[in-house]
């Protein structure tokens, strides 16, 4: 941290992110170590990204009993084709007032519409970057396939980009305060942006729910 901070050319950094838990660790030493940092002025907030709800549980208990300072902010996987904090990391979160950061709202990109099944990629896309790649080919099923088809076409009738109303649908909860998102292009940052101010009616969330599952709305 001491390092970061003249690299950075600060004294504090305003959160400080735990990336994934550490089972060899004992969470007691980190937690510890944490509330050190933020007494000492150098981080002001402390969050946690990819926990699991139980882990998360745990940790919140020990910072009540030791009077540390506890975890204010998640940074987890959330988008329309990945929902598996909805289960019980959101839950918990709600519970203990804790703002979700999340990353991959358009799902390495599958959620924008670009890649159609059969269909070379986009030779400046990340399909086609074989360094990240991986990280998208997760994606590429059938069904999310034929759910993309399905967005693609509510987003025309609509009248935005699938990638806007793909961002306006994880900001809809009051618990995600924001959402980080990559852009090659500066047109591409400007559009998804929009997507801050675009208001879902419960109709069109359930239309969107509907084309996820693949049951008439």
């Amino acid at each position: 941290v001491n390092r970061s901070l003249r690299r950075l050319g600060t004294d504090y950094v305003d959160m400080f992110f735990c990336h994934r838990f550490d089972p060899e660790v004992p969470l007691e030493e980190t937690l510890s170590t944490l509330d050190n940092l933020v007494r000492s002025g150098k981080v002001l907030y402390v969050g946690v990204s990819e926990w699991p709800a139980t882990e998360m549980e745990r940790a919140l208990g020990l910072c009540q009993t030791h009077g540390w300072d506890p975890i204010r902010v998640s940074q987890p996987c959330y988008n329309m084709l990945n929902r598996g904090i909805e289960a019980d990391v959101l839950p918990t979160c709600d519970r203990a007032g804790i703002g979700q950061v999340v990353w991959s709202p358009l799902a390495e990109g599958f959620l924008t519409g670009k890649y159609q099944e059969g269909v070379p990629f986009p030779h400046d896309s990340r399909a086609a970057d074989g360094r990240v790649a991986s990280a998208i080919a997760d994606y590429m099923t059938p069904a999310n396939y034929a759910r993309v088809a399905r967005l693609q076409q509510l987003a025309q009738e609509v009248g935005m980009p699938l990638a806007r109303l793909a961002l306006a649908w994880t900001l809809r909860r009051p618990s995600i305060a924001s959402a980080i998102m990559g852009a090659s292009r500066v047109e591409q940052l400007e559009a998804n942006i929009l997507a801050a101010d675009v208001d879902l009616p419960g109709d069109l969330v359930d239309a969107i729910e509907s084309a996820l599952t693949g049951t008439p709305n």
